[in-house]
């Protein structure tokens, strides 16, 4: 991964965890501002939960680790294989996806901010995925 590509992974995963932090705040005051949506159903469903823990309150704990994850492997100090950091990526987009799904298919309704979540997840995985760009001279 590109130097590049790991600070717009670590920026966009920033911009998550704020997202988190407004939707845990939200939820532990019962103040959601959802400009579009039903955010307080998608946030009061039994599925805005891991046992007794919010899902904003995982997200905010995953894109901190992700950060983190992201900042040793740009400083290259441990031994992080680039995979390390593809799989959690990848983990918390399926996650994310599921939960997708369960606020479109079984809740019909759809919170903005989880939305944003999402389509920061997809970014983060998309630019983790990209190729390193092939900087050998071609024969032709």
């Amino acid at each position: 991964m590109t130097r590049q590509r790991n600070t717009l992974i670590i920026s966009m995963a920033a911009a998550g965890m704020l997202v988190s932090l407004y939707l845990f705040w939200s939820k532990i005051t019962s103040q959601f501002f959802c400009p579009i949506g039903d955010c307080s159903v998608v946030n009061n469903s039994r599925y805005a939960y891991i046992g007794p823990f919010p899902v904003s309150l995982m997200g905010i704990s995953y894109y901190c680790i992700l950060i983190l994850l992201m900042a040793v492997y740009r400083r290259g100090e441990y031994a992080l294989k680039p995979v390390i950091p593809r799989l959690y990526i990848w983990a918390g987009f399926s996650y994310s996806t599921y939960l997708s799904g369960v606020e479109v298919f079984v809740l019909k309704a759809v919170c903005i901010w989880c939305v944003i979540s999402y389509v920061l997840m997809i970014g983060i995985t998309i630019v983790s995925s990209l190729k390193r760009p092939n900087t050998k001279p071609t024969t032709d």
